[in-house]
């Protein structure tokens, strides 16, 4: 009997805890109207964007190419960045970087979104792949136009993105060859 009775009161004891909340208590709730305007933005940030320019002041622009593209998917990104200097011969790229990873995101009425990192990876100072600790966050501006996306921190580092067409939709067989549309026959069998 006094052994069924220990694993009851901790579950007693668990059930008095209080809930875990998501939210942080410094946050005002915000309003109605408040709401509306987060839900459009996020609404208007989801799909597939393409980095078209990155600023930084940690990185030199001459001779720079960068690649990019942000998906995002409720309230949750993945980005690729891909960075490389075009070599002296004009043939080769050197000095490549790239950073990947996973984050979710919040944004307010005014535009500002903070991130915390889900998972990530990028390259080191020494060239040596290093994954990106879990939690870290970043706050960005968010200004969204009708066909771009503008993402800016304090630190002088900005993106611009610009969204992706929607692919039109086609069905694809098992190893991924493209199925024709059935064409109505005038023939129809009887």
């Amino acid at each position: 009997m006094r052994l069924t009775a220990v694993p009851c009161l901790a579950v007693l004891g668990l059930t008095l805890l209080p809930a875990a909340q998501d939210t942080d208590p410094a946050k005002p709730t915000p309003t109605a109207t408040e709401r509306k305007t987060i839900e459009a933005k996020v609404a208007s940030m989801q799909g597939l964007w393409r980095v078209r320019e990155l600023k930084t002041p940690k990185l030199d622009t001459a001779r720079r190419l960068d690649a990019g593209y942000v998906l995002v998917s409720g309230e949750c990104f993945s980005i690729e960045l891909h960075t490389g200097f075009v070599a002296p011969d004009g043939k080769n790229v050197i000095n490549k970087d790239f950073q990947s990873g996973t984050h979710r995101f919040e944004i307010d009425d005014a535009g500002f979104m903070e991130t915390r990192s889900v998972i990530g990876s990028f390259f080191n100072e020494s060239g040596l792949l290093e994954f990106e600790q879990p939690g870290k966050q970043r706050r960005y501006e968010v200004k969204l136009g009708e066909t771009d996306m503008r993402w800016s921190n304090g630190e002088g580092t900005s993106f611009v993105f610009e969204k992706m067409p929607e692919p039109k939709f086609v069905r694809r067989d098992v190893f991924g060859r493209p199925i024709p549309d059935k064409k109505k026959d005038a023939k129809e069998p009887k």
